[in-house]
């Protein structure tokens, strides 16, 4: 996952700082755990707009603890090592926007967005290396 300035969008892994993600952790108003996706190369949190439709546009911008729009539950695989990131007040997941065609290996757009969890696509999944988050 990768910011540009349209928005963030699917990339070949490169290794460069501008594709780590780094994990803000934070509480919210229920007592659960919530984080913010801060990019190593810009220092910009992931935020949604708040839309409830599905391929609703994330962009980059500058982190502020008090953002609704870039906060996410997380939730980990942790025998596959992938986690998904939903936004608390809606049932909408972070992932490709062709989810589907994604999720088949075809040809797809690579635009990232939220959408909603459908029949738990791999297409709302992310890599993550290292242990589980608590």
């Amino acid at each position: 996952m990768e910011p540009t300035a349209a928005g963030v969008r699917e990339a070949s892994c490169d290794g460069g700082a501008g594709q780590v993600w780094e994990l803000l952790y934070t509480q919210g108003e229920d007592g659960g755990q919530l984080v913010r996706l801060r990019n190593k190369g810009t220092g910009e949190c992931l935020a949604s707009p708040g839309t409830s439709e599905d391929g609703g546009a994330v962009t980059p911008e500058v982190c502020e603890a008090a953002a609704d729009g870039q906060l996410w539950r997380i939730s980990t695989d942790t025998q596959g090592h992938h986690m998904t990131f939903q936004l608390p007040a809606a049932n909408l997941r972070l992932g490709l926007n062709d989810w589907h065609q994604a999720g088949e290996g075809k040809p797809h757009d690579a635009t990232i967005g939220t959408t909603h969890n459908y029949y738990g696509s791999p297409s709302l999944y992310f890599d993550y290396e290292g242990t589980a988050p608590a």
